[in-house]
């Protein structure tokens, strides 16, 4: 079942003060809306988020919160119309987020130019249309290590971004080990910790990131890049990864 199509952002009034004068007007402003998420029939989540590809965000989401256990036991995933609630219907369901965590850390490796970062770095302001119109939400999608966008998600979460990316790489069979993370936000440590849980190897984040999640990102073998601009990036992890000028090609880990 396909996501309804609904207006995204609305219109509402304001007053506007500023250094040159006031002025009553009208801004677009995001949708957010609550959302219940169901494994079933039984009540899991209630997110707040932006009401569109709900299918992805209710699979990433149980899945990475270790309540579903792949794509192989859904059976259907019913949306409401009003995009108020989803509900997957599983076989069976199962708490095994260790062991898929465990088997995430086995990423496989490959090494990406860095220039080829930097040109990704360059498109973060500029591949939502929403966040050009609004400025309220994130954006995040995966790359390949050629530097191509495959797609992106938006959401007005940070946490509900990666949750629909992951959520369409379990309905669509697409292998996250060997893909790269382009990320609108802070790279914090709970942003590491489901990055780890979904088993993405390299995060280019536009914003800072924090002391905690750069420990966490070493120890989980993820390259860590931070303050991405097309001019220059802060890499703080692994970065066996990436191929700079001069530099020989990645041949296994060091």
């Amino acid at each position: 079942m396909g996501h309804i199509s609904r207006t995204l952002a609305m219109l509402r009034p304001l007053y506007r003060f500023a250094s040159s004068g006031q002025a009553e007007a009208w801004d677009e402003v995001v949708l957010e809306s609550n959302v219940s998420i169901y494994l079933n029939g039984a009540l899991k989540a209630e997110l707040l988020c932006l009401p569109i590809k709900l299918r992805e965000l209710a699979v990433g989401h149980l899945t990475v919160s270790g309540h579903l256990d792949g794509t192989e036991l859904i059976q259907d995933i019913i949306v409401q119309n009003d995009c108020s609630a989803v509900n997957v219907i599983a076989t069976r369901t199962v708490n095994r987020n260790e062991e898929r965590r465990k088997q995430s850390e086995a990423r496989r490796e490959f090494s990406i130019n860095a220039d080829k970062i930097t040109a990704l770095a360059g498109q973060l302001p500029v591949i939502s249309e929403l966040f050009r119109r609004t400025g309220g939400v994130h954006t995040g999608g995966l790359a390949n290590a050629d530097g191509h966008l495959q797609f992106i998600y938006e959401d007005t979460g940070r946490h509900n971004v990666l949750d629909k990316i992951y959520g369409r790489c379990l309905l669509e069979n697409i292998d996250p080990r060997n893909k790269i993370l382009l990320f609108s936000g802070r790279a914090t440590a709970k942003i590491i910790d489901k990055v780890a849980a979904i088993g993405i190897p390299v995060i280019i984040a536009r914003g800072a990131t924090t002391t905690l999640a750069i420990d966490q990102a070493d120890r989980a073998g993820i390259t860590l890049v931070a303050f991405a601009r097309p001019e220059r990036c802060s890499v703080y992890t692994h970065r066996y990864r990436i191929i700079f000028p001069g530099t020989p090609e990645f041949t296994g880990n060091r």
